[in-house]
């Protein structure tokens, strides 16, 4: 009797010993596996687009020089028109549209680049672009370029602002071309400097080249954009008339 007694208990004890080893191996597993996920979540490359927290002030810090930038480009521009009627400060006035211009290019790559792109941002670089380009249109215009020219190029910028403002399913219905635009703006900025350094010139056919070749372009990019974008614009209007 006794020695059941006795075989019972070392059998119950060895149990005991095998749930207390199996307790001990499941905690120490347990361990080693959120030791092992912490160390890969720390260890693990950021992804593309996303920077760690301990970077967020050089993020803001760019961005803000970004939007520096742009208000640079507004103001500027406007210290064009202020000084633009003094034919003895030509070279300066022309240096100061220059450098307006050379912002258009500088900063949105540079957003990009150091990964600051926002919604906000976009649409302070559309406000500077677009200031600069009709105070361009307004001066030119004032020296004697073909107003009807004028009115084609206004037509096509201020329909592509209001347009952005439209999205369907968090996509615009713009039809726009980085590369084009680039290529437009800068014709612009050409034909206009090329007056700016001959304040006392005529305006002649030469002088009108540029805005000629820009107008007549948009003549045939601005329908087809417009086709190309009908699709968009009927689902916009469909969604808000829901």
């Amino acid at each position: 009797m006794r020695a059941t007694h006795a075989a019972g208990l070392s059998g119950e004890c060895r149990e005991v010993r095998t749930r207390s080893c199996r307790l001990r191996l499941r905690q120490h597993l347990q361990r080693r596996c959120f030791r092992f996920s912490n160390s890969a979540a720390t260890n693990a490359p950021t992804p593309r687009g996303i920077t760690p927290d301990y970077d967020m002030p050089s993020r803001i810090t760019w961005f803000w020089a970004v939007q520096c930038l742009t208000l640079g480009r507004v103001l500027l521009a406007f210290l064009f028109v202020v000084l633009s009627p003094f034919p003895e400060l030509r070279y300066f006035v022309a240096s100061i549209y220059i450098a307006a211009w050379s912002t258009d290019f500088i900063d949105g790559r540079l957003a990009r680049a150091r990964q600051v792109t926002s919604r906000f941002g976009g649409a302070m670089d559309i406000f500077g672009d677009r200031y600069i380009t009709v105070l361009s249109l307004l001066y030119v215009g004032h020296r004697g370029v073909s107003l009807p020219i004028l009115a084609v190029i206004l037509l096509r910028e201020l329909y592509s602002v209001a347009m952005r403002m439209v999205h369907v399913e968090g996509r615009g219905i713009m039809v726009s071309h980085r590369i084009i635009g680039g290529f437009v703006h800068l014709t612009i900025g050409l034909g206009t400097l090329n007056l700016i350094c001959r304040p006392e010139a005529t305006v002649g056919t030469l002088d009108q080249a540029p805005f000629v070749i820009v107008s007549g372009f948009y003549l045939l990019y601005f329908p087809w954009t417009i086709i190309k974008s009908f699709p968009r614009i009927i689902a916009a209007i469909r969604n808000d008339l829901r």
